[in-house]
């Protein structure tokens, strides 16, 4: 019988896709290997005869292909746990084809989870943009993806037709098959429905019919129709307390798994602050302004021994590598001011500056573009301490608040666009030092108080279409200054002074209906809380588990060598324990 010999291998310069070809000469008993390196086949070799070989981020591709070829799954699944560490948003597309092709399902299934998990962002890439209307539509039907709102799917199928238009808009109601309409806000429906950009959203007679059930479903809260469920959302929300002066830290709170993780303090030179607001882009959470305090030196026994020290430090706080740091300054100093994000773009407006004098300046960055450089823009047609501001359609709303004298009765709006403020409508019963939100093109405020500074239960919400202020349920705890956060569909209530003692209390539209949570917010205090979402960084589950067995063995070895040590110990930053 013939016997086939691997003696000899050659790498031809030849652009093959992936991986290599193996050609016999059929007048010799030698087989070469085609398209493949040299030191690759060598470190296969190498294992083979029971040497130990280094698989890293230079050689994991190559031996991925050579090894699923060769059938050697040890250096297969080692070179797919590598490459699985190397996911990002521009190549877990490759990376996940690169998987299937070569059978290394740990490597398919990681890069899988992540973009579900970074679906917003994937999706804008330009390996997505290439797949096919099939593809497309497999990823868009999946129940976990994970995005902010209905409206990414429906622009995910323009933003793949827009990129070859002529040859995709054939594909359109094939693809909206995927988007479930009654989750799209109802702003987003009306201008579907009206606007003729782009001309085959207005032809489309199956999206005008989708588009009007949606409507009628969305208008009419007695219907009996079963609501579509949401996509999966992998944001979490990050809180801080006020009350700098008691250093706890921030603390997270895992929608999902109703779970609980404090995070490290400020370090130095970052300090502790109260009043500052929170902001998040691209694993980043950025801590923007607030007061200190600076005890007086050699005199601890005077009557006011502290200095308040308004800040204009920015710093930032990795998520993924667990560090703080400074990241810019801003151009006027501020606390009780509020900030929001439009894109990658960071705005900060009013508060109160150097010697408790408000504010309507305005400021911006962007943090993607920008290095640390602040620009002032418009300032706000009023002065604002303890207001409230969001986003909505692109555009900041500033509503309530304090000037220095009395409460601000107004919303206002800027337009990035003109850079202009206009004046949106006036409100008899507005506060300050409310929690607020904006969902479904509505703009919701909770809680809150008066010139009297006693903290109410009362709840609302303006409907800009409308031009309407409408009352709903109050929650069962009277706040100042809490926290309210829109996640699939309802809003959610943390923190603040007042009656709630930690509780955390969920409100649901279509039910009109509050409910107190089985959670409360970890190492509370009656005070004040601002805070942010964050997207969940898509290892965070693992990292929390090994850190948890980390502490579990730190805390075995201290056993017997004093109790107080043990109990600082389990008392650790990185809790993953629900509260």
């Amino acid at each position: 019988m013939d016997c086939i010999r691997i003696i000899k291998w050659l790498f031809i310069p030849i652009q093959y896709p992936l991986g290599f070809v193996l050609a016999r000469n059929p007048n010799a008993s030698i087989m070469f290997l085609l398209g493949i390196e040299s030191g690759t086949m060598k470190l296969m070799l190498d294992f083979i005869y029971g040497k130990a070989i280094m698989v890293d981020e230079l050689n994991a591709q190559d031996l991925l292909i050579g090894a699923n070829q060769l059938l050697l799954t040890a250096i297969r699944d080692a070179a797919g746990e590598v490459l699985g560490k190397m996911i990002e948003i521009h190549n877990a597309i490759i990376i996940k084809n690169l998987g299937q092709m070569f059978d290394c399902k740990v490597l398919e299934n990681r890069a899988e989870i992540f973009i579900l998990e970074r679906f917003e962002y994937v999706c804008q890439t330009e390996d997505f943009l290439k797949l096919e209307a099939q593809e497309i539509l497999r990823h868009l039907e999946n129940d976990k993806i994970m995005v902010k709102s209905e409206e990414t799917i429906f622009n995910c199928i323009l933003r793949w037709i827009e990129k070859e238009p002529a040859i995709r808009k054939k594909h359109f109601d094939f693809l909206i098959s995927a988007v479930r309409f009654p989750l799209l806000s109802e702003h987003t429906l009306e201008r579907l429905k009206t606007s003729g950009d782009p001309d085959y959203v207005q032809k489309s007679s199956r999206c005008q019919e989708l588009i009007k059930e949606a409507l009628a479903f969305r208008r009419d809260h007695k219907n009996n129709v079963k609501r579509p469920l949401y996509r999966g959302f992998n944001q979490m929300l990050l809180l801080q307390s006020s009350k700098s002066y008691l250093k706890t830290p921030p603390v997270i709170f895992d929608f999902a798994k109703s779970s609980w993780v404090a995070l490290e303090a400020p370090t130095p030179p970052c300090k502790h602050r109260d009043d500052s607001t929170f902001e998040y882009l691209d694993n980043t959470v950025y801590s923007i302004g607030g007061e200190t305090s600076q005890e007086a030196p050699n005199e601890p026994f005077m009557e006011n021994p502290r200095t308040i020290i308004v800040s204009r430090d920015v710093y930032f706080y990795c998520l993924e590598e667990f560090y703080w740091s400074k990241h810019s300054k801003l151009n006027i100093p501020r606390k009780r001011h509020a900030s929001i994000m439009v894109g990658s773009t960071c705005y900060v407006l009013g508060g109160y500056t150097t010697n408790s004098q408000p504010t309507d300046s305005v400021e911006m960055i962007n943090l993607r573009t920008d290095s640390n450089h602040w620009k002032l823009v418009a300032p706000m047609l009023n002065k604002r301490v303890s207001f409230g501001v969001v986003e909505l359609n692109g555009c900041i709303y500033a509503i309530g608040g304090w000037d220095g004298q009395n409460i601000v009765k107004s919303i206002e709006k800027f337009d990035p666009n003109t850079g202009k403020w206009t004046h949106v409508t006036d409100y008899i019963n507005m506060r300050m030092k409310f929690g607020v939100a904006a969902m479904d093109g509505k703009i919701f405020i909770v809680g809150g108080c008066l010139q009297t500074y006693d903290t109410c239960y009362t709840s609302e919400y303006y409907d800009l279409e409308k031009d309407l202020w409408t009352s709903i349920p109050e929650p069962k705890h009277a706040r100042s200054n809490p926290v309210l956060i829109p996640y699939r569909g309802k809003l959610y209530l943390f923190g603040g002074e007042g009656t709630s003692q930690g509780a955390v209390e969920c409100f649901d539209f279509h039910s009109k209906h509050w409910t107190v949570l089985q959670t409360k917010v970890k190492q509370f205090i009656n005070g004040g809380y601002t805070g942010c979402l964050v997207d969940k960084p898509w290892d965070w589950d693992e990292v929390q588990i090994n850190q948890l067995k980390a502490r579990q063995n730190i805390k075995k070895m201290l056993v017997g060598h004093g109790l107080n040590v043990v109990q600082n110990m389990a008392a650790g930053y990185y809790d993953a324990s629900s509260s």
